[in-house]
């Protein structure tokens, strides 16, 4: 193998052939892959008579790879802020499928929002912080198994920075020490550590240790109280924003407030109240449960955060003594006493034992509730008993003829007005009779209102009420004085009139709209010019002035109502 020979292991040879065999055994490493084996066979007598063969090794095995960091004189060691590349190798047979990234046992994936890009076998961080120093390395596969680098523990300097969750808010007496511990997280931890107050307080000494520093402070006065800074250095730089520490003035808490029992049993209840000020100081609650007018304790109870209590296995029907402070490190605030008894077996119950109080604004609106709704019933029902009147007055059954009849001559009985110039004149002088009961209403016509409207639909006339039928009948009397008028008062409401088709004539008064323009006289009032020139041709008129021409003048001019 690559011109060093091999010892065979073993070896035969077969007379009656002729032939002779030879086997070796051999473990090749990775480092083989590649070589040439080769197998040669010669006769020592025979010159010129060697013969050989060979066979190239083709060694698998999974990936073998490293991971370096790419020029760095401070090792693995890079400053904040840098750019940094991390390279991978890898030796695979077969070629390796993937190649992964971790840090810290995660994958990696490329982003702007990280600063990570990966450009084939390489690495790339850039920008770097704090948040990018772990362990590093990668890993690849193949058909033979999966292989992993070394790792490399980054590590990234940086100038000091304010460590989280130390406390910030001192509550100090007047004439009291008190020690401020500030620490910082730096790399490398190696910190010179500065303080500064705001007010004219002083910083009687402080003590350092790497990241870490205590300042002594002693307040005399008022004036000593304010805000502290604390700030550090190290190899890299200064650091940037200082930590700041405030100083307050401590006393004891203020009691609590608005306490209440709920949830009352005969063994059990449970106490409510709300926090007061805590003075600057961390503060815990505390409630203490007595036998009324005896000191025998039953119940400790404290609390960490709120000044919630449940109480329980109780003596039933006991008179108790409630008493609920708070606490703090500089005394105890004045206790609220509270006076409840346990239930007795009949009595039990639950919920909230204060008395049921209503607010005046929301007896107010209780009121101007039922009020509305009380107005509005009302309403309804007077809207309601109005539109069951008008239906009844709507829907006329004609069984009620006669009725109607009645109503109809007592509206034709009214008072005229006083109107000198009437424009329709009804006929007065007609008898009641047979053929008068034919105007009344026909039962399939609808009237709304009858002391309000005053229109007749559907009116039935009959062929004898022409003027010429009228004029024959005895009751006309030509020669009465009396005027009668007739007002035609149309309703407020938009009523349809329906004609009746069953009218075979019908006389339309001829209309001189040329001689129309002047206005006239009242009838009786008619100069002798104006008789002789009515602008409206009707047979009356034609009548009159007939008996004009023809002497008869001794009579007195009629007037007759018309049926409109």
């Amino acid at each position: 193998m690559e011109g060093e020979e091999l010892k065979e292991s073993k070896k035969f040879l077969t007379d009656s052939r002729r032939v002779t065999t030879s086997h070796i055994a051999i473990r090749p490493t990775k480092e083989d892959n590649g070589k040439k084996l080769v197998c040669r066979a010669q006769n020592p007598r025979l010159s010129e008579s060697a013969l050989e063969d060979s066979w190239k090794l083709n060694v698998q095995y999974k990936p073998e790879i490293s991971v370096k960091l790419r020029s760095n004189d401070q090792g693995h060691e890079v400053q904040e802020g840098a750019n940094i590349y991390l390279d991978c190798n890898i030796n695979a047979n077969p070629q390796y499928r993937e190649l992964q990234w971790m840090f810290d046992d995660h994958r990696l994936f490329p982003g702007p929002e990280n600063g990570i890009e990966i450009h084939g076998l390489t690495l790339m961080i850039k920008n770097l912080t704090r948040e990018h120093e772990g362990d590093y390395y990668c890993v690849a596969e193949n058909s033979v198994g999966k292989g992993q680098s070394n790792n490399i523990h980054l590590v990234v300097l940086f100038s000091p920075i304010c460590a989280s969750r130390q406390k910030t808010i001192y509550g100090v007496g007047k004439h009291e020490n008190v020690e401020i511990s500030c620490e910082l997280t730096a790399q490398p931890p190696e910190v010179e550590f500065r303080w500064r107050f705001n007010t004219s307080g002083n910083i009687d000494s402080f003590q350092s240790n790497r990241t870490t520093s205590i300042a002594t402070l002693s307040l005399k006065s008022k004036y000593d109280y304010g805000i502290l800074y604390c700030w550090g250095e190290n190899s890299i730089g200064v650091q940037k924003e200082p930590c700041i520490f405030h100083i307050i003035p401590a006393a004891r808490p203020d009691p609590v407030t608005n306490c209440s029992i709920e949830n009352q049993t005969e063994k059990s209840f449970m106490v409510v109240c709300s926090s007061g000020d805590d003075g600057g100081l961390i503060q815990q609650f505390h409630l203490e449960v007595f036998i009324k007018n005896s000191q025998a304790l039953l119940v400790n109870h404290t609390s960490l955060d709120q000044p919630v209590f449940e109480v329980s296995d109780l003596p039933p029907g006991s008179p108790l003594r409630i008493t609920v402070y708070a606490s703090n490190t500089k005394g105890k605030s004045p206790a609220v006493l509270l006076e409840t008894r346990t239930l007795l077996s009949a009595e039990k119950h639950t919920g909230n034992v204060l008395p049921l109080f209503i607010s005046p604004l929301l007896a107010i609106l209780l009121g101007i509730i039922i009020v509305l709704v009380t107005l509005a019933v009302i309403i309804l029902i007077i809207v309601k008993r109005r539109r069951t009147r008008l239906q009844q007055g709507v829907a006329l059954d004609s069984s009620n003829g006669q009725k109607s009849n009645e109503q109809i001559k007592s509206i034709d009985d009214q008072p005229e007005p006083e109107d000198k110039c009437p424009d329709v004149v009804p006929p007065r002088n007609l008898t009641p009779g047979t053929e008068f009961d034919d105007m009344v209403m026909n039962p399939a016509i609808k009237m709304a209102d009858l002391g309000n409207q005053r229109i007749y639909e559907n009116l039935r006339i009959e062929r004898d009420r022409t003027y010429e039928n009228v004029i024959a009948q005895q009751e006309f009397l030509p020669n009465q004085e009396e005027l009668m008028y007739s007002v035609l008062s149309l309703p407020e409401t938009k009523t349809q009139l329906v004609r009746n088709t069953d009218v075979e004539h019908t006389e339309y008064a001829n209309i001189d709209h040329q001689r129309s323009h002047n206005l006239r006289s009242c009838p009786g009032m008619e100069t002798e010019e104006e008789l002789d020139g009515y602008s409206v041709e009707t047979p009356l008129m034609n009548s009159l002035k007939s008996d004009r021409r023809g002497g008869r003048t001794d009579r007195k001019r009629p007037v007759v109502s018309t049926v409109v």
